[in-house]
This record gives structure tokens, sequence and C-alpha cells, in this order.
């Protein structure tokens, strides 16, 4: 008979007592349960040596769901054994199995990932509150390229609610960038596939060579009938800035704003619809900041394809921060974004897996966690940032592991 600490695993087997990490259990029920990951997976992918391929993916969406640095860190599972049975795994996969699994699948197993990504986030992610507009955001943040092998990438985030539904590796060759726009603007189809609603691609971008052909594919997009718009940020030359600091101070149409900066919009028609030039004059007159000598300047360009007044789709500019604390928090916390040009085939691969990781702790902590030792039967809020859920998958031992009101049918 078990001792009355064991717990029987979902899928057979008993942890053998206390074990910590109880909390992965529910990483590989929840993708089987949401998606078709696995069973799309081993049929397109032939296992090796006994390890199959949706095994893999599951086993490192584990790691990275339980804070490991690195997808292939199967070594740091507490209790390998425990591990394979409550992920469901025939065998745990070693770092050379799971590098050569990529490297000769990446492409393959990535689209299964992508696919699994979107009907996980159509199952489980919240209905996202719609903006004034009747919009459903749709915030995208592309960042300067770092370490990543000279690569950009972009996060897509469906609502306010840290639903990842896509990330992106951007590819290196300026050639690409009608494919990269492509595959962000099918983003935003999914997107309004999932809500059912018009959807706002909001994009904060580093890179102004990038807007042109976005444009052009959200407008192929738009010629479908496909509800659409967009409002994008992205930088203007030094040059070309100080034509609009001139023009803006000529016009003298400034307005406060409450941080104690003014604000003048000029809108002009650019070649794919409205340009909207946005000038911030601060002088530092906010309580408690010195008073700068000279002002200081700040312009963005912005493109729309909102047909309101110029002052609404200011107030939509200042709602654009929520992907900037979004990618912050997934990059600082999963941080699975690959380094080097060694990753050029498996990166956008080892990227979504890191996506599909954040989808899952953010599920997760939108449950209810009751603890079998709780005589009081509280229930203990859960709360979705990344790193408190992650705390909780990896110090709850399994016979103190979650227990869902209402069992399984919750997940």
């Amino acid at each position: 008979m078990a001792r009355a600490d064991d717990r029987k695993i979902p899928g057979g087997g008993y942890s053998g007592g206390r074990t910590r990490q109880g909390g992965i259990v529910f990483v590989r029920r929840m993708i089987d349960k949401h998606t078709a990951m696995s069973a799309e997976v081993d049929r397109m992918v032939p296992a090796r040596h006994g390890i199959r391929g949706s095994d893999v993916l599951v086993a490192c969406i584990g790691c990275l769901c339980i804070g490991n640095s690195s997808h292939e860190a199967v070594e740091e599972y507490d209790n390998r054994a425990f591990a394979e049975k409550a992920l469901g795994l025939r065998r745990m996969p070693d770092r050379s199995g799971i590098r050569r699994m990529f490297e000769q699948n990446a492409r393959r197993l990535d689209n299964a990932l992508t696919r699994a990504n979107f009907a996980f986030v159509r199952h489980c992610g919240p209905e996202p509150v719609p903006l004034e507009t009747g919009h459903v955001p749709l915030d995208a943040r592309s960042t300067a390229p770092g370490k990543a092998g000279g690569r950009r990438t972009t996060l897509v985030w469906l609502g306010e609610e840290g639903f990842c539904l896509r990330g992106l590796l951007h590819r290196s060759d300026p050639h690409d960038r009608m494919t990269d726009a492509r595959a962000l603007a099918g983003a935003a189809a999914q997107a309004g596939r999932i809500v059912d609603r018009p959807v706002l691609l909001r994009l904060d971008s580093d890179d102004a060579t990038e807007i042109p052909p976005l444009l052009r594919a959200l407008g192929e997009l738009r010629g479908g009938k496909a509800p659409i718009d967009h409002l994008i940020r992205c930088p203007v030359a030094t040059e070309e800035a100080e034509h609009w600091m001139g023009e803006a101070e000529a016009r003298r149409s400034w307005q406060p704003d409450e941080s104690g900066r003014s604000i003048a919009l000029i809108e002009t028609e650019g070649a794919e619809g409205r340009r909207i030039v946005r000038v911030v004059r601060d002088m530092g007159e906010k309580e408690g900041s010195p008073t700068f000598l000279f002002p200081v300047h700040q312009v963005d360009e912005w493109h729309s394809s909102l047909d309101v007044p110029v002052e609404r789709i200011a107030d939509r500019i200042r709602e654009t921060g929520t992907a900037i604390g979004h990618g912050r928090e997934f990059r600082t916390v999963l941080n699975p974004i690959p380094e080097g040009p060694d990753h050029a085939e498996t990166g956008p691969l080892i990227l979504n897996l890191g996506v599909m990781a954040c989808n899952l702790l953010r599920r997760i902590g939108r449950m209810e966690w009751r603890s079998p030792g709780n005589a009081s039967g509280k229930v203990v809020p859960g709360g979705t940032r990344l790193d408190r859920v992650m705390r909780r998958l990896r110090f709850v031992a399994w016979s103190e592991s979650i227990r869902l009101p209402g069992g399984s049918r919750n997940l």
C-alpha cells in the first residue's frame, strides 16, 4: 500500500514521495487537452531510439515552465523518473537527442508548434477587452538585433492579458522583409479568427525599413475583407525630425498632457494611408523635476488606417505600452531567445517553445490552487506573473500539489 503522502500521477505511476516540481503534471495534460500537437508531431516526425518528437517538445516546454535557463536542461528535473511519468514521456531525451531532433526537423516542429499555440490561445485565453473603437488590440514590439546573430525578434500579444499569439525571429536578409511582413500580418488574421471582432495591430518598431512591406501585406488582407486596422510607430531620421520640430513650433498646436509635457500632432497623407507625426516637447516643468534651459524634443511617426479623429488616435497611442511590459517579462523570466548564428534554422522553433511555455504559465496562473493539507479549504489565488507561477510549479511537492475545484475539467 502506498504511503499517505504518495499521489497517483495522471497517466500511471507514483511520485515515490514528496517530489518537488509536482506542478509539471499540467504541462502535457493541458497541451493534449487543448491542442493536437502531440498527435500531429508524432505523425510527421519519426521516433528516434524510442523517443517521440512530441516527447522532446514537451520535455523542453516543461524545462522552461519551471524556470530553467535553457530548454535543453532536462537534467535539472529533480526526479527524472517522476518527470517522465508526470510529462507523459516514453523516455526522457538528453541534450544530444534534443539537438539532433531539432536540427533534422526544425521547420516541421515549428509549424506544428505554431498551430498548437494558436489552438491553445483560442481555447484557453480570456476574452480580450475591446477598445473604445470596438477593436481588439494586438500588440507587437519589434526589438533591435542583439546577440541573436543579427536577427530581430517580434512578440505578438493578443489583448492585454499577456497571452502571446506568436513569436517571430526575423530573417537577416533584407530581401526577405516581405516574408516577415506576411507572417506578422498572418498573426493579425489569426487573431481575427479567435476573437471574431475587428483587430487593431499596434506595432512599435525600431526599424523603419520593415514598415512599407508590412503595410502592403496588411493591404492584401484588407483586400480579402479581413477586418484588420493598424497603428504602427517607426523612428524618424534626424534631418526629418528637425523639420517636424520647426513645423510644430510654427503651427503652435501644443496640447499639455498630465506629465507636464506639450504634444503636437501633425497629420499628413502617406503613400499607404494616414501618417501622423507626434512631437513631444519637454521643458522639465513637472513638479519636482529640474527645469531645462532648452526644450527636449521627441519625434515619432505613426501610420494608421483608423477612420477616427486624430485626437482619438492619440488616445490609442498612449495605450501601446502593453507589449513593452509583456515583452520585458518574457525576456527576463523565460529568456528562450536563441543567441548566435548557430541557430539559423532552429531559432524560430526555440523562440516558439518559449511562447507556448508563457501561455501555459498564464493559464495555470489563472486557475485556483487548493492544497490538500489546507483544512479550511481556502482557495489560494494564483496570479499570472510568470515568475510567481514558476515558483509554484518548482517548489510545490506532488503530495501537496494543486487540487482543482471540479477536477481536471477546469484545466
